[in-house]
């Protein structure tokens, strides 16, 4: 199971070249699939199929940064952290880019 995830922008194309929470640039986000099934009142995480591809609006990505917010705490490695702070700064962007699209892309 993974989940892929990369930001659209209005005429769908990928954007490219996100600043890195941790330097240098990346263009998506993952590595946090462990997390997937973790039981709680999530606006949106749990929404998320990792079989399934799913996009959200610029209003879903803002409840989406609220989950990851109470998220981040539990993830039990950097290579989760990582990912949930990339995922962070896509959905970032996609809340104040009306238009914007977070795709994610399940097996």
């Amino acid at each position: 199971m993974a989940l892929y995830i990369v930001l659209l922008d209005e005429m769908g194309t990928r954007v490219r070249d996100v600043p890195d929470p941790d330097g240098g640039t990346f263009d998506a986000a993952g590595d946090f699939d462990t997390l997937l099934d973790l039981a709680g009142p999530w606006q949106m995480w749990s929404r998320l199929d990792p079989y399934e591809d799913t996009e959200l609006d610029h209003e879903q990505a803002a409840l989406l940064l609220s989950d990851i917010a109470r998220l981040r705490p539990l993830a039990q490695t950097g290579i989760e952290t990582r990912g949930l702070d990339r995922l962070a700064a896509l959905a970032s962007i996609c809340t104040h880019r009306p238009g914007y699209t977070l795709r994610f892309d399940g097996d």
